[in-house]
């Protein structure tokens, strides 16, 4: 796989390095002479704003890019056992492995523009949130060491323990990452060093919360990926199998199975025999 098929996602959505560099000057020009904003110097370029709209890219790109490469190690973790399993985690492991260090550029772009441009609010939020901030660190560590030692493993045992460290850092890395959005979205880091309190900043309700999604949101981004990596390698049952995985962690909770199954009858009674199915109805075929 080359890395510009990770940076892209999708084979139908052809965006390379160019690209996302003319969308950052065409971020920089909206800011420069966009709408009207409520100060009052209105139509002067405030260059305050421009790193801003960067790292806004930047987290943007690595929510869904690094979100991909977190979600495989967390279906490594509830694979199971068997060869069904190792199949999975065949695949999350060829997939990601060559494309892991370009997806976390983006978080090392981030930090460094919020470090840059924003040095007292960069110290605040690092001083408050060091816990998360850490293991998060950590946890990307590990999984980079996971990644380089997996092909040195000798034993199925061996293999087995560095996958365990690989899955569990993917669900801590993600879920801590997910803490300090909420504490800072819960506006619990205020300026100071710290600013606020190291424990309950990014474990109360809302940070919890977030991260918990970051987890979720990560898992269902990599079986979409996944499913499609499997189909172009032409394995289409291990693409179904990540599927009915996406379909799991994306699909609402509170939406039962029979709700489900009368949403698929009407818009299958509605297609046609050369239509696709609609996303999480089972295999149909007109009579």
């Amino acid at each position: 796989m080359r890395t510009s098929e990770a940076v892209t996602g999708a084979d139908v959505i052809p965006v390379g390095y160019a690209t996302l560099a003319l969308v950052y000057l065409a971020l920089a020009a909206g800011v420069a002479w966009g709408p009207a904003s409520p100060l009052e110097d209105a139509r002067l370029m405030h260059l305050y704003e421009v790193p801003l709209w960067f790292a806004l890219v930047g987290l943007a790109l690595y929510t869904v890019l690094g979100g991909a490469d977190f979600g495989a190690g967390f279906w490594q973790l509830v694979a199971g056992r068997g060869k069904r399993a190792d199949e999975v985690r065949d695949e999350a492991h060829h997939a990601m492995a060559p494309v892991w260090e370009a997806n976390h550029v983006w978080l090392i772009f981030v930090l460094t523009v919020v470090w840059t441009a924003y040095p007292v609010a960069f110290g605040s939020i690092a001083s408050t949130l060091s816990i998360p901030l850490f293991i998060a660190g950590v946890g990307i560590v590990m999984r980079g060491g996971a990644y380089a030692l997996r092909a040195g493993t000798r034993t199925a045992g061996e293999q087995r323990r560095v996958d365990t460290v690989f899955a569990f850092s993917s669900v801590l890395t993600p879920f801590a990452l997910g803490t300090v959005i909420g504490a800072i979205a819960s506006e619990r880091v205020h300026v100071g060093n710290p600013g606020g309190s190291l424990v309950t900043s990014w474990l109360n309700p809302t940070s919890i919360a977030i991260g918990v999604l970051a987890v979720a949101s990560g898992a269902y981004t990599s079986a979409v990926f996944l499913s499609g990596d499997a189909e172009r390698h032409g394995d289409r049952a291990l693409a179904e199998r990540f599927r009915a995985r996406a379909l799991i962690a994306g699909s609402p909770p509170a939406q039962s199975r029979s709700e489900r199954s009368s949403s698929c009858t009407s818009t299958q009674s509605a297609s046609s025999g050369d239509s696709p199915r609609a996303l999480g109805c089972p295999r149909w075929s007109p009579p």
